[in-house]
């Protein structure tokens, strides 16, 4: 049974991955899909979120998450067996180190964090805004990317994940089939970020596609195709 779970990123509804999730499967009609929501992050508490997640998934899943779902999907491969990996817009490390400058830099991130405890419903709609910049119409796009309902102290304690989240080391370890897909104009996950993650792990598959951060909603069916693709391939290759 090919069980395929898709993890979404931080801020935005589950729901945005509604037309990822039913392009998939139109590929595998007989998959077991789930489209599971990241926890409301009580804590700051990598290890408490990872076992809220492990707890709900299928056996050995196809995980795919989109930006902190992909780093978080990336970390559940040490908790239990899975079949593989794709992320999409996704980043080794979400924000700068003196050794990753392919990423955001940490004063825009800490304006963010600021943002959010003071005011929360309009933060969110400028991070739509920012996901959906490059998209071929960017306000129609953001105006889909529904909020996820949080307090300002859980929309923080998942912000400090994100940028806690250092997935180089696993990145070069990982033994199962991965595929990370980023978007070219993307203004949260540089581009130029794709040869660095090339060169920490020369197992992956990386592939771009023009688009924005928001590329599942962008692109879904596309995705979905190239997606397919590789998880046949993969299993063709076992």
């Amino acid at each position: 049974m090919l069980n395929l779970v898709l993890l979404p990123g931080w801020g935005i509804s589950a729901d945005c991955l509604q037309p990822l999730a039913e392009a998939l499967q139109q590929r595998f009609p007989k998959a077991q899909l789930q489209i599971l929501p990241l926890p409301r992050f009580t804590q700051p508490n990598l290890a408490h979120a990872l076992t809220e997640l492990q707890e709900q998934l299928p056996s050995t899943p196809w995980l795919i998450g989109w930006s902190l779902g992909g780093m978080l999907a990336l970390q559940l491969t040490q908790q239990l067996p899975v079949a593989g990996v794709i992320t999409i817009a996704s980043n080794a490390c979400f924000t700068q180190r003196p050794d990753w400058p392919w990423a955001m830099a940490q004063e825009d991130f800490a304006a963010f964090q600021q943002g959010c405890a003071a005011q929360l419903t309009s933060t969110l709609k400028r991070f739509s805004l920012l996901c959906s910049q490059g998209a071929d119409n960017p306000r129609q796009l953001a105006k889909q990317l529904l909020p996820f309902k949080q307090t300002p102290e859980q929309a923080s304690h998942g912000l400090s994940l994100l940028q806690q989240l250092d997935n180089r080391q696993l990145l070069a370890q990982l033994a199962v089939p991965q595929l990370h897909i980023l978007a070219q104009q993307d203004a949260l996950v540089p581009l130029a970020c794709s040869s660095a993650l090339q060169q920490l792990t020369h197992q992956a598959h990386i592939a771009t596609f023009n688009g924005s951060h928001a590329l599942v909603m962008e692109q879904p069916a596309a995705l979905a195709t190239r997606m397919a693709h590789f998880i046949r391939e993969a299993d063709d290759a076992e």
